[in-house]
């Protein structure tokens, strides 16, 4: 259900509403519907479709990772990868996007994939 949500958040297949995103949202985090609180602390942390609050967001993604929320994982590995609003920390953003990846969201593992070929490559011949 909640990735239907992302449709209206992203404007795919649907004109972009992030009100209408952010009451099926709510609602899905009320429900204790996957992603629901993740998807909501992406939204409140970037401000969109409402005023921008880093801590909160922040807080709402890193609960939803340590619950083992697929969404909370990778958008935790996300923003540790860049640094954006916290330091980068490597050592834990394969072990996030493996557990997105083991919780059947397809883009972690993509993320897991692109970051294994990058050790690979890095890695020194023995």
């Amino acid at each position: 259900m909640t990735d239907d949500h992302i449709l209206y958040r992203d404007g795919t297949g649907v004109e972009l509403d992030y009100q209408e995103a952010i009451r099926l949202f709510k609602r899905a985090e009320v429900l204790e519907i996957r992603g629901g609180s993740a998807n909501f602390g992406w939204m409140q942390l970037h401000g969109l479709g409402m005023l921008e609050d880093v801590s909160k967001g922040l807080a709402l993604i890193k609960t939803a990772a340590d619950e083992e929320d697929a969404y909370g994982a990778f958008y935790l590995a996300k923003l540790l990868e860049t640094g954006e609003v916290i330091p980068q920390d490597r050592d834990r953003v394969l072990e996030l996007y493996r557990l997105a990846d083991e919780n059947g969201f397809y883009p972690a593992k993509l993320a897991v994939k692109r970051l294994e070929k990058a050790h690979k490559t890095c890695a020194p011949s023995a």
